[in-house]
């Protein structure tokens, strides 16, 4: 099924179009970064096109590898006189617009990568079956601390904590079978190679974990609240 990977990303924003340019873009600029820091160095801002969002891409009008972020995870208010939020950008775009020399993401040691990124699975209205829906997936740090009588227990860590403590948070006893693809709890070690944690294998009995929306919430697990940029 369609799948993409996104990185947490701050926006401090520093212009925003309303309607599209000449070339059918309606662009979003902004730094990820608190922008004094940086001395609103233009070379850093990131771009965004707002028409190439998930939303475009399911209305069939972008392909897949276009879209650039994911528009229901955009949040933006005023505070303190400036336009900040969250976005989401996907991990295509991010390597297209060579976002590495405009981010430094992570900005703070926290937390492990994964655990700013989230997977979103899209139903193929070709093959999906009926009533087929979105699977979100968020990055957790994990440890599989036993396996007995098809049963997994796991220790987790909320998200951009897993490098200031050696503690984890929550520990959850699953069955083994929540770990097969179809069960769509756990995103899949696949060809993203994004899951390293698996079970079955003792040399990769610690490591990331995606784990499907709502459930992370349930057991329960947080998210950063804000990107680093904003935690510092």
């Amino acid at each position: 099924m369609p799948t993409i990977v996104f990185h947490d990303c701050s926006v401090h924003l520093h212009s925003r179009a309303t309607t599209p340019d000449a070339h059918g873009a309606m662009l979003m600029s902004f730094w990820a970064e608190d922008p004094d820091e940086v001395n609103r160095d233009p070379a850093l801002l990131v771009p965004i096109d707002e028409l190439r969002s998930v939303s475009a891409y399911e209305a069939g009008t972008i392909a897949l590898a276009s879209v650039q972020y994911d528009d229901e995870r955009l949040e933006l208010a005023l505070t303190g006189g400036a336009v900040r939020g969250v976005v989401r950008i996907a991990r295509d775009h991010w390597q297209r617009a060579r976002l590495d020399a405009r981010v430094r993401w992570p900005l703070r040691n926290d937390g492990r990568d994964y655990e700013y990124m989230e997977v979103l699975v899209i139903p193929d209205p070709e093959t999906a079956p009926p009533g087929a829906t979105r699977v979100r997936y968020r990055g957790f740090h994990a440890r599989v601390v036993g396996v007995d009588a098809g049963q997994v227990e796991l220790q987790l860590w909320h998200g951009g904590t897993s490098r200031i403590t050696s503690l984890p948070q929550v520990t959850r006893v699953v069955p083994l079978a929540d770990f097969d693809p179809l069960a769509q709890l756990f995103y899949p070690r696949d060809a993203l190679a994004l899951t390293t944690l698996d079970p079955a294998d003792p040399a990769h009995h610690e490591g990331a974990l995606f784990v499907a929306e709502p459930a992370y919430t349930l057991w329960p697990l947080s998210i950063p609240k804000l990107p680093p940029s904003h935690q510092r």
